[in-house]
This record gives C-alpha cells, sequence and structure tokens, in this order.
C-alpha cells in the first residue's frame, strides 16, 4: 500500500511520524499507552479499538478484569479518541460471552 508501519513507546516519535504523515483519520488497536493531544489534534477522526466493552475496564489488563470480577460477557469497542483514556464516544461494540474455562489470555 506504500506506507511504513512502526511500533515505538515514545512520545515524540509517535508525533514527529504522525505529523509526517499528515493523516485524515488515526487509527489504534490496543495501544497500551495514551495517545496525547497533539498528535490527536493531527487528523480529524481518532478511533481507538478497545479489549472490552468499555465504559467497564478501561485502560490496560482489561482481560485480566474480565476474568478477576467474573463478568459473563466482554467483547470490543470501538470508540473515539480524546485526552481522557478510554472515555471517547462509544462507535460500536461487539459482544461475545465469557466461558466458565477462559482466562485472560484466552
Amino acid at each position: 500500500l506504500g506506507f511504513a508501519v512502526s511500533l515505538t513507546d515514545s512520545d515524540d516519535e509517535v508525533l514527529e511520524a504522525a505529523r509526517a504523515f499528515g493523516p485524515d483519520l488515526i487509527v489504534s488497536a490496543s495501544y497500551r499507552k495514551r495517545i496525547r493531544g497533539p498528535v490527536l489534534d493531527l487528523a480529524r477522526e481518532c478511533i481507538n479499538f478497545h479489549p472490552s466493552l468499555l465504559p467497564r475496564h478501561r485502560g490496560c489488563w482489561s482481560g485480566f478484569w474480565t476474568i478477576f470480577e467474573g463478568d459473563e460477557e466482554t467483547g470490543v469497542t470501538c470508540h473515539r479518541m480524546v485526552e481522557e483514556f478510554d472515555k471517547g464516544r462509544i462507535l460500536h461494540q461487539e459482544r461475545c460471552a465469557v466461558s466458565p474455562d477462559d482466562t485472560s489470555a484466552s
């Protein structure tokens, strides 16, 4: 498709790469750090795919908390990204049952 993919934990590197790319859309999937405002401001739309049913289990380790809390269902949430962690408007959710033998890795 003609674009580079990279993985970094440096806020400065993320901002530099995003600024150079000039995105119309930013998509994140289970990124373990909060994406800061200067990066979010670069695109008209910024969405994240979070591995739980928000607003429950915001942040990291949502799979662990799903099992630990005894939830009967889990899923994936697509939401708009805002500066507050996992608090943007929910756009869509897909739900699935948690089996009695599930673990945080399953």
